[in-house]
């Protein structure tokens, strides 16, 4: 028997031996007194016998001590009810742990529990493990229970990686202290947390299924990727997270922060999520904190997917934040909304905040929206980029976009709903486009710099207000720089194209500025001005029609055009540029700007104010449709080139030339009511012609030039020059004035040309007059053969001071003269001498002197009207003459001066005409055949027939000679009453031939009584007398002509009893006649005789 017992020991060694070295699976047995296995408190070591059974022992199952070296693992749980603590009394190494009846922990007394490579925890019921967790493999939680990572502040020291497929693990340790030290994978079940702080900072955080309860604790750690399982859901996430590194969800549900949530993450990336809802869901109703989620550096992608932040709605609610301080990476369809309109609760936001810096909104393509009541503020601005675009959708008039400033550098910034940014937004476009979608919006300023087409305001009723400045400064580019589109209204304080540079090919391409016109469309400019510097503004043609409302000045340089579309001009729809009421300055420093190109289909037209051109460069106005704006034209600087169809107004209202220059580049470019004012500068009708109200000269001018005014210029009212440069009308042109106005002026004040080869070159005064004051006029004559020369038509009055001269100059081709027209002129020579020493001519015109000074006529005068000196003097220079004037009348106390004429004046062209008044006649004169004195004054100037028909004395300071080449009437007088007949006084000699007739009649209209005794002087004389061949006629007769005694003097018949005398007619200096009685009464007739010669006494 013994030697049996010897040959089995053999056989258990190598049994124990085995077992020492197999990891066993031990069950925990809590009562040692008891039988079997009871649930129950203890102390885990390796070196109780009783503590562990081993279901599998060999050869039959029993209990062991524990083992670290293999390691074992262990079962906790028989079905008791707890709760069980089991300390541990060393430091114990275990591969698994399956807990199976609720209420156990695994407390530490001080020693770690170490958990080998692939170690499990399973909990089917719940259990805590307070003791200090060590290793670096870290471990698998399994099971539908929960297991509480407890143990104050004694941190958990394993690492590598702990991996949650079911049920839940919860961390609680002591805030800040770690419950996991390594990463953490949730494949299934849940990872929460009872405390704040739990795992390490490095860690990173895995889900692809399962989720995450903070029950609002708050947490750092690296990174957070989740491909699937619930997430971080709706109910726990209320607490301060911190991720160094990256929030990454690309399956399963959405994330939510819940209310007081206050998350910051490097970086978020949603790249692959595609489930219907919120990728991430803020809460708006935290009362502690600001509900937000920060995103770092890193940024933020999307590529298809939905974030709300929802609007508080409670009573002191703080609401909610997206805050980037790293930029928005989106491709695909994807939202950011607030969950409705802007909170009502004061305080409360809900918004994305951009910070300090600009951070770029990156829409790579698709389209990304900021929804509802969100707002987007900061200071540092955002910048659009990507080909994709970014929607503006939040509460329309929210004005809830202001990031400081928005910039777009690719793709489209669209609005969709109107008032979407604060009013202090500028926005930038250096690529990509801007369209503000029909919508009504006020933004700081709009910059352009990209080359491409950018701005676009569309949409009846879409209205833009930039409360600064629109600038397009892009460079070479094609396309439009910034559209208006058709019903549009646009205003800027500023609007600054300068620096934009498309190529203007035309059409509704390539300019820096376009504005449609199916409906009514503006763009209002404002205070700041218009700032051009070469480029192109389209209005284009269509029913509603276009308008540039200017409230500020136009600065320029370079080649600009305001240009219509080819399109065919729609009748009744207008294209404007309106002054906006205001005097409006175009400042065109260089170049030229042109209103309209030269093309056809060019009706944009000027309304509504005043228009001032300064700077140096060239404004032109060019198309085929009036200006309408009334107010001042003033031309400071530079040319206002008038270059509009013939006959359609480029300007309605008055112009003042006060330094520039005003130019014509077609005909009839002035309403015929506008009244030009020149102070300095210049005029250049460059042969155009025109009608306007008025020209007021002080200074500048039209330059002395060859074409400049060889045109018709009509000026209906006054030209008034009293400063500047000569007015010249050069050869071939006419200039017609209302009046003429020149007393101001100094010197030469008028030239006319004379060397046009088809036309008098005139110069036309109206009914308003002529008036001078000491300055010369010249009408020249042709410098070649065929050449037509220059007249001064007087269709008025000649009023003049001082010494004035009308000349021509020394040519002798053509004419030089003054053509009187059809009516007599009135000379009214106040004072001085007015020479004229060119032909005076008109079929039928006359000169009718007055005033006090002297009209000297020097020339060969052929008007066929009456002269009429009726106050001063008129002289004939010594190659003057008067003869085709059929009615020479010289008035009482004025003088008709001939004494510079050689041998004295002769009045004896052919055809009749007649001397008559009471005036002088200075100098000698010579009555030829047809031509008759009748001294005299009379009674209806405009009738030759009662020429001299009153009575007066007319006096000759000179000779009278009476030399007709037939037998002619030379002299007719009147006696009107007995003391009361016509008489010439003649301060020379008087001269009378056989052919000179002279006829005496009564006043038949006032019958006086004859009687003997009466006698009357006709014909005073001082000098000889020169009668051979002249019969006075026989003494003694009655003055019937039948008698046959009359001689060459005609005298009235008497009634009977009385008879005519003719005293000493050759010796007497006088030429007497008498009525004397019939021959017996000679008593009668010596008291008569003696009567006569007291009279000649007393003379």
């Amino acid at each position: 028997m013994r030697h049996r017992r010897f040959r089995l020991l053999p056989l258990l060694l190598v049994s124990l031996a085995t077992t020492s070295l197999r990891a066993d699976i031990l069950t925990w047995d809590g009562d040692t007194t008891a039988a079997n296995l009871q649930d129950g408190s203890g102390t885990w070591n390796t070196t109780a016998p009783d503590r562990w059974f081993n279901p599998a022992a060999l050869p039959t199952p029993g209990y062991q001590p524990w083992n670290n070296a293999t390691p074992d693992s262990a079962i906790f749980g028989q079905g008791g009810a707890g709760p069980y603590t089991v300390t541990l009394g060393e430091a114990i190494t275990v591969e698994d742990i399956t807990f199976q009846t609720a209420g156990y922990t695994i407390a530490g007394g001080g020693n770690a529990l170490t958990l080998a490579a692939g170690s499990s925890i399973t909990t089917t019921a719940n259990a805590t493990i307070s003791a200090s967790l060590a290793g670096t493999n870290g471990f698998t939680k399994e099971g539908t229970g929960n297991l509480t990572l407890g143990g104050g502040a004694v941190a958990n020291t394993l690492t590598g990686t702990v991996t949650i497929n079911a049920g839940t693990l919860t961390m609680s340790k002591t805030a800040g202290v770690n419950a996991i030290a390594g990463d953490i994978t949730v494949a299934g079940g849940t990872l929460a947390w009872s405390a704040s702080n739990q795992i390490a900072d490095t860690a990173s955080i895995t889900v692809s299924g399962g989720s995450l309860t903070f029950n609002g604790a708050s947490e750092t750690f690296a990174n957070y990727t989740q491909t699937g399982g619930t997430g971080i859901p709706n109910g726990s996430n209320s607490g301060i997270v911190t991720l160094t590194g990256t929030l990454a969800i690309s399956g399963g549900s959405g994330m939510t922060l819940n209310s007081n949530a206050r998350w910051s993450v490097n970086k978020v990336d949603f790249t692959g999520w595609s489930v219907t809802g919120d990728a991430i869901l803020f809460g708006g109703n935290g009362l502690n904190r600001l509900t937000s989620l920060t995103v770092g550096s890193g940024g933020m992608t999307l590529t298809g997917q939905q974030i709300t932040l929802n609007v508080a709605t409670t009573t002191n609610a703080l609401g909610a934040a997206l805050i980037l301080n790293g930029d928005l990476n989106a491709s695909g369809t994807n939202l950011i909304r607030a969950s409705g309109n802007p909170s009502a609760i004061p305080g409360a936001v809900t918004q994305i905040d951009v910070g300090s810096v600009n951070r770029n909104f990156n829409i790579t393509a698709g389209t990304t929206t900021i929804q509802n009541g969100l707002a987007i503020v900061g200071t540092g601005g955002f910048t659009k980029t990507g080909a994709g675009t970014l929607a503006l959708d939040t509460t329309t008039n929210g004005n809830l976009i202001a990031p400081g400033s928005i910039t777009v550098q690719g793709g489209t910034l669209q609005w969709v709903k109107g008032g979407q940014v604060a009013d202090t937004v500028g926005i930038l476009v250096n690529g990509g486009v801007v369209n503000f979608n029909g919508q009504t919006e006020t933004i700081a300023s709009f910059t352009q710099t990209s080359s491409t087409t950018a701005g676009s305001v569309t949409g009846n009723n879409a209205s833009l207000t930039i409360l600064g400045e629109l600038k397009i400064s892009s460079g070479a580019g094609t396309g439009t720089g910034f559209t208006i589109n058709s019903g549009a209204q646009v205003s800027a304080n500023t609007v600054d194209l300068r620096g934009s540079n498309y190529n203007g090919s035309g059409g509704t391409s390539n300019i820096s500025l376009l504005m449609g016109a199916n409906t009514s469309t503006v763009l209002t400019v404002g205070t700041g001005g218009l700032l051009l510097d070469g480029q192109f503004i389209q209005m284009n043609a269509g029913s509603g029609g276009n308008r540039i409302v200017l409230n500020g000045d136009v600065t320029a340089s370079g080649t600009n055009t305001f240009r219509m579309n080819a399109a065919t001009l729609i009748a009744g729809a207008f294209h404007e540029i309106d002054l906006g009421g205001g005097i409006r300055t175009f400042n065109i420093n260089g170049g030229t700007t042109s209103i309209n190109s030269t093309g056809s289909n060019q009706g944009i037209v000027i309304v509504n104010g005043s228009l001032t051109k300064t700077g140096a460069g060239t404004l032109t106005f060019n198309g085929l449709a009036s200006n309408t704006y009334t107010g001042l034209t003033t031309i400071s600087q530079g040319i206002l080139s008038m270059a509009k169809t013939a006959g359609v107004n480029a300007i309605a209202g008055d112009i003042l030339v006060n330094g520039g220059t005003l130019s014509w580049g077609q005909n009839n470019q002035l309403a015929d009511t506008t009244n030009i004012t020149v102070t300095s500068g210049t005029m250049l009708f460059n042969g155009r012609s025109e009608t306007f109200a008025s020209y007021t000269q002080s200074g500048g001018g039209l330059p002395v030039s060859s074409t400049d005014n060889a045109g018709s210029v009509n000026i209906t009212g006054t030209m008034r020059i009293s400063g500047g440069n000569i007015y010249t009308v050069n050869s071939g042109g006419q200039t017609t004035v209302g009046k003429a106005d020149f007393t101001d002026f100094t010197g030469n004040v008028l030239l006319v040309g004379g060397n046009s080869s088809s036309v008098v070159t005139t110069f036309t005064v109206g009914s308003g007059g002529l008036f001078l004051n000491g300055q010369t006029m010249t009408f020249n004559k042709g410098t070649a053969a065929g050449n037509q020369g220059s007249a001064l038509i007087l269709n008025g009055n000649v009023t003049a001071s001082n010494n004035n001269t009308i000349t021509p100059n020394g040519d002798s081709n053509g004419v030089s003269q003054i053509d009187l027209g059809t009516q007599v002129r009135t000379f009214d020579i106040t004072s001085g001498t007015t020479t004229v020493n060119m032909n005076v001519v008109g079929t039928g015109g006359g000169i009718n002197k007055t005033g006090a000074g002297i009209l000297a006529l020097n020339a060969v005068n052929s008007y066929t009207g009456k002269t009429t000196v009726s106050q001063g003097t008129l002289t004939l220079g010594a190659s003057g003459r008067i003869d085709s004037s059929p009615w020479i009348q010289v008035d009482s106390g004025a003088t008709l001066n001939v004494s510079a004429i050689s041998g004295g004046y002769s009045y004896a062209s052919a055809g009749t005409g007649v001397i008559s008044g009471s005036g002088t006649i200075q100098g000698s004169l010579n009555i030829g055949a047809g031509k008759v004195l009748k001294p005299g004054t009379t009674s209806d100037p405009a009738n030759i027939a009662t020429a001299g028909d009153g009575v007066g004395t007319l006096t000759v300071t000179g000779n009278l000679t009476f030399n007709p080449s037939s037998l002619s009437t030379v002299a007719e007088f009147k006696i009107q009453s007995p003391s009361s007949s016509d008489k010439i006084d003649i301060g020379g000699s008087l001269s009378l031939d056989a052919n000179s007739n002279i006829v005496v009649t009564f006043d038949n209209a006032n019958p006086f009584t004859l009687g003997a005794g009466q006698s009357w002087t006709l014909i005073d004389w001082v000098g000889a007398l020169n009668a051979a061949g002249f019969n006075p006629g026989d003494n003694n007769r009655t003055g019937n002509n039948l008698d046959g005694n009359e001689g060459n003097l005609d005298l009235p018949e008497l009634s009977a009893g009385l008879f005519w005398q003719v005293e000493n007619f050759t010796g007497s200096s006088s030429l007497t006649v008498s009525i004397v009685p019939e021959p017996g009464k000679a008593l009668l007739f010596v008291f008569g005789m003696v009567g006569m010669l007291f009279r000649r006494k007393r003379q």
